[in-house]
């Protein structure tokens, strides 16, 4: 059978169109020209107040043709569509609560879903205060506990705004007193849904700390037991009385009047008295409530050699007073072996040390044991101030003509300074920085990898300072900035990563602003300080911080405070949103330096003690490190474990150069120069030897 071809229809040549329609799988094919469901897939920002009013944006998809908004079932009071993607509008009022946001176009409304919500956010309130009565001078740091507080724009007690205010969540934030009078104020919460009501549990009393006047006798014996009257005011409800920090037995004879007996102290020397009464303590510092410890006892005033190995058996010498009757030797928590060659000196051995580092020495007999001090320091090698340091120390060494532990008493007194690098590691003799030029040479920095060494000279311009740089592996030495009379820079101090360095620059008197450059001196330009006509402030000291800002000194508010500023893009004038204000004192706090930590430790002015406080957390209260002495331009190692300052035992005597632990323990003289004040030291972060 013949197999016929298929059937193929003749077509006429000519052209034509073929359509295909293909439906997309799992979706429907719409019609053409049909409108699109709108959908929502965020509200930005998602909560505003009930009054309404507050600028919206609406992101999601098929924003074409859109009718209204609706929130909830009100429908918003402007819409702008920006495009088929996003609209934005004004919300409308609506009581407190959650609503759907609901975009209508002639392809329906879209549907509800998780990221349409809209929260409207109702007023804060406060539900407690802790503490809730703080001091007339202000500073009381007080956490204010309550709901809703997102967004917050103020924080007021009375009328007067609040000091740092850090938000901690939706229900907590801390904020710092301001000074006021004595009596009760509300504490007011602001945010973008209003203002928090009056309430019994927002009730902040200010009441005048105790005061004190007058100690009776304001001396006595470092054995205690010294019957000393204290008058002041405010001494009812007193709970505390303490010497130097060591609580006291006390009784109160009247509202002005307290007697107390002085604990026993083991260091010779000049204490505060303070005392609390309902939750607040009278003031530290002042002459009228310190008392003076003299030492009864014997005492240690050196030892050769102050250092040795952890495996002990080094003959050591002890000078001193009163080694009549000794009774044993000890140190740290070790028994040494010795004899008594006379009433001021004994010969011992070192015991093996327990662990590296500064250990105290303390001989007792039967009038007592020698007090702490810096020449009853004896050090393990391996730990203490060497730690995980470089080798190098420098510092400023100079006459300090009027006795005050500073080189600021005039330019007769500053021309006799000079920058020196000691190498403590191996107790060398010290090396002059800067050439000999019969100027002043002060304030020296260490660059991060310890190569390089920077500090302040009028060595070029008659009075005016410059800053130097030292390059340690060549010598050679650069003038960084080299602005002429009129004009000088002070206070060096290198960024973290070296590239940067922070200054204090004059231009015009009574006047200092921060400034920055580039390590190699270029690029110098203002960062912050008070350039308008009449402002005038002294900002000095500054130190990068860890947080990318800088750190300095200021007596824009009166006395000298430390500052943080944080560093954004620059501007002609100070930013007051970037500056905070991290202390509030009644006297001085200057100095400051940033610790490998992000801490900070500067010097308080009438204790002439450290302290320290810390910028990530604005509004925490400063905490004291507790050292013996009087301390001048704290700073801390580079390794994080200890402090070095200039250090002096009372008023009177020049400063040598101190180490202490971070926590103000275990004090070692690094420096022993009768004559001649050192201060203003920095350690090296890295192992460099210096040039000649």
């Amino acid at each position: 059978m013949q197999q016929q071809a298929p059937h193929r229809p003749a077509w006429s040549a000519a052209l034509f169109s073929v359509v295909v329609m293909i439906a997309c799988l799992g979706a429907s094919a719409a019609p053409m020209g049909a409108a699109v469901t709108p959908r929502v897939s965020t509200v930005v920002p998602a909560s505003g107040p009930p009054r309404g009013g507050a600028t919206i944006t609406i992101q999601g998809s098929g924003f074409t043709g859109v009718e209204r908004v609706l929130f909830g079932t009100i429908a918003a009071r402007s819409v702008k569509v920006l495009s088929p993607r996003s609209i934005q509008v004004l919300t409308p009022a609506h009581a407190a609560g959650s609503v759907h946001v609901k975009v209508v176009t002639g392809g329906g409304s879209s549907p509800a879903t998780a990221q349409d919500r809209y929260a409207y956010v109702g007023p804060p309130a406060v539900t407690g205060l802790a503490p809730a009565i703080g001091s007339t001078a202000g500073g009381t740091v007080v956490q204010v506990t309550g709901e809703r507080f997102l967004g917050v724009r103020q924080v007021l007690l009375g009328e007067q705004p609040a000091h740092s205010v850090t938000v901690v969540d939706s229900r907590t934030l801390r904020a710092t007193a301001p000074a006021a009078a004595a009596g009760d104020v509300d504490v007011r919460i602001t945010t973008f849904s209003g203002t928090s009501p009056v309430v019994s549990a927002g009730v902040f009393r200010y009441e005048d700390p105790p005061a004190i006047s007058h100690l009776t006798p304001a001396a006595g014996p470092s054995s205690g037991g010294t019957e000393v009257t204290i008058t002041g005011t405010g001494f009812v409800g007193t709970t505390a009385v303490t010497f130097g920090g060591i609580p006291a037995t006390w009784t109160l004879t009247s509202p002005a009047t307290l007697v107390a007996t002085s604990p026993a102290s083991t260091r010779a020397g000049t204490v505060d008295v303070q005392v609390q009464a309902g939750g607040l303590i009278s003031a530290a510092g002042a002459a009228a409530s310190q008392f003076t410890y003299d030492w009864v006892g014997p005492t240690i005033t050196g030892l050769d050699p102050r250092q040795g190995p952890m495996a002990g058996g080094t003959p050591i010498t002890l000078t001193g007073t009163g080694f009549t009757g000794v009774t044993g030797v000890l140190f740290g928590e070790a028994t040494a072996s010795y004899s008594v060659v006379s009433d001021t000196e004994i010969s011992a051995v070192t015991p093996p040390g327990l662990t590296p580092g500064p250990v105290r020495v303390q001989v007792t007999t039967s009038s007592g044991t020698t007090p702490e001090d810096a020449h009853a320091v004896y050090t393990y090698e391996g730990g203490g101030p060497a730690g995980g340091n470089g080798p190098l120390l420098s510092y400023t060494r100079g006459v300090d003509s009027d006795r005050d532990g500073t080189f600021q008493g005039g330019s007769a007194e500053e021309l006799t300074t000079d920058v020196f690098i000691q190498n403590v590691a191996e107790g060398t003799a010290p090396v002059m920085v800067n050439p000999p030029n019969g100027e002043a040479d002060i304030t020296p920095s260490f660059s991060p990898d310890g190569t390089k060494i920077a500090w302040a000279s009028s060595a070029t311009n008659n009075g005016t300072f410059d800053i130097f740089v030292k390059d340690l592996s060549t010598g050679v030495i650069t003038n960084l900035t080299n602005t002429g009379a009129g004009q000088f820079e002070r206070w060096p101090n290198w960024s973290v990563d070296g590239a940067q360095i922070v200054y204090s620059k004059r231009t015009r008197a009574n006047n200092l602003d921060i400034w920055i450059m580039n390590a190699d001196g270029s690029d110098q330009h203002y960062v912050a300080g008070q350039v308008g006509p009449g402002q005038t402030a002294e900002d000095c000291c500054a130190s990068f911080d860890l947080l990318g800002g800088v750190v300095f000194a200021s007596n824009r508010a009166g006395n000298f405070d430390v500052y943080r500023y944080r560093l954004e893009p620059r501007s002609a004038t100070e930013n007051p949103a970037r500056l905070t204000r991290l202390t509030r004192s009644t006297s001085y706090e200057g100095t400051p330096s940033v610790e490998a930590t992000g801490t900070v430790v500067y010097r308080h002015g009438t204790e002439q003690q450290v302290y320290r406080v810390d910028p990530a957390q604005p509004g925490a209260p400063p905490m004291r490190v507790p050292t013996p002495g009087l301390i001048r331009t704290p700073s801390g190692t580079p390794d994080g474990r200890g402090l070095v300052f200039g250090w002096r035992e009372r008023p009177g005597p020049p400063l040598d150069i101190a180490w202490a632990a971070a926590d103000g323990t275990g004090l070692v003289m690094l420096t022993d120069t009768p004559t001649l004040t050192e201060t203003d030291p920095a350690w090296q972060p890295a192992p460099v030897s210096p040039s000649d």
